[in-house]
This record gives structure tokens, C-alpha cells and sequence, in this order.
């Protein structure tokens, strides 16, 4: 056996853990998402692709995060780690906090879908991607900043965010239909970076102020309204 394929535990609720051998040399996207009880994963020392650090899979040079165990209440990722692959996070719903170090440029697809006890995330200044649906039912999640230098956002990131009632945006959004799933946003913060927007008044339906910072040279508000400078 030299491969686990796509989704292949998808959901499986009674799997606690997992000893991945020393032939395996592909795992496929999303295979233990939602893993809801996945505790911890052995890698033998002898596998060549991959490796295994406090029962979380990465790659064999700890750049990539695979999949993360469900038992931790605050997580830290290695500061080696670039990549938050697609599900790593999914279904941890033991995830209360998590610590991104500035290492990380990508988010994958669905990275912390399902973490619905997490309550606070910081994505850090260096992630210029963030895939879709990334945030997807972090139910109690308050706030969220985008950073400066995110240039690629994927569909839905915060689709079934229901509590978010803030957002910082620091980066250019043409696209903000992003924010459109956010039933109870009230507030949107736009940085003195911010160049170019797309707002789509009419799927805002609670929301009550768009601030903008007073260095901004392409926009201004006041009283809460967005306006052309």
C-alpha cells in the first residue's frame, strides 16, 4: 500500500487515530476531514514523506500542515509551516484557539471548516491566500481581519460565520460578496491600504458603519458611509 486516497475516512466519527506506515507516499485531499474524534497520527520514522510532531501530520520537511488531531483546545503550528492544507483543521470542534505563525502564505480549502467552539484566529501579515469556505461554520468567531498582503480569497470563506460582527479589511476586495453570508456583521473597518472595493450594498442587511481610515487616499466615511474622496 503506497497511497490513501481522496476523502477516504471523510466523517468517520469512531476513528481515534492512525499509524501511517513507512510505504505510504500520497494522501489525497481531504482524507481524514471531519474526523471528529481523530485524537492522534503516528507517522513511522522511516517514511520518507512524511512525519508526524504532538500527533499532527505534515510533511517530511514540516512546510506543509496535513491534518491536525482534534484534542487540543489552543494549537500551535510549527513556525517551518507555509502551507495550512485544505481540511487540516476540519471538524475540530475542541479548537478553541489557534496560533498561526508568520511563516504561513496559504489557507487551503475548508483548512478550519467545522471549528465551531474556535473563538479566536489571527491570520498573519504573510498569507496572501486564503481558499474557499476556509472558515466555514466557525459559528463563534466575533471578528476577523484580512491581511495586507492577501491577494487570493477563495468562495464563501466565511459562509456560516453566524456571530462575526466585525471585519478589518486590509487588502484590496473586488469581490466582497465574501462578506455577503454574515448575517449579523455590523461593522467593517477598511485599512489605509486599501485601494480598490466592491461592496454589494444589498446583501448587508444588519450592517450599520463602514469605518475608514483617515490616511486612506481613495476613500473616506463619515458617519458610517462609505464615500469616494
Amino acid at each position: 500500500m503506497t497511497e490513501i486516497g481522496d476523502s477516504v475516512f471523510i466523517g468517520l466519527s469512531t476513528l481515534s487515530s492512525i499509524s501511517i506506515p513507512k510505504s505510504i507516499a500520497t494522501i489525497g485531499a481531504g482524507a481524514f476531514a471531519y474526523c471528529r474524534s481523530l485524537n492522534v497520527i503516528d507517522v513511522d520514522e522511516r517514511n520518507i514523506y512524511f512525519t508526524s510532531v504532538n500527533g499532527a501530520l505534515y510533511n517530511k520537511s514540516i512546510t506543509t500542515l496535513l491534518r491536525a488531531p482534534n484534542k487540543k483546545e489552543l494549537t500551535t503550528i510549527l513556525e517551518t509551516v507555509t502551507i495550512i492544507e485544505n481540511y487540516a483543521f476540519s471538524g475540530c470542534n475542541n479548537l478553541t484557539n489557534v496560533n498561526i505563525p508568520s511563516s504561513v502564505t496559504t489557507i487551503g480549502n475548508y483548512a478550519f471548516s467545522g471549528c465551531n467552539n474556535l473563538t479566536n484566529i489571527t491570520i498573519p501579515e504573510n498569507v496572501t491566500t486564503i481558499g474557499d469556505n476556509a472558515f466555514d461554520g466557525c459559528d463563534n468567531l466575533t471578528s476577523i481581519t484580512i491581511p495586507e498582503n492577501t491577494t487570493t480569497i477563495g468562495n464563501d470563506i466565511f459562509s456560516n460565520c453566524n456571530n462575526i460582527e466585525v471585519v478589518n479589511v486590509l487588502c484590496n476586495l473586488e469581490n466582497w460578496y465574501i462578506l455577503a453570508n454574515l448575517p449579523n456583521l455590523k461593522t467593517i473597518n477598511i485599512s489605509d491600504k486599501v485601494e480598490k472595493i466592491g461592496l454589494e450594498s444589498s446583501s448587508y442587511n444588519n450592517l450599520q458603519e463602514i469605518n475608514v481610515d483617515k490616511d486612506n487616499k481613495f476613500f473616506a466615511s463619515i458617519d458610517g458611509v462609505l464615500y469616494w474622496k
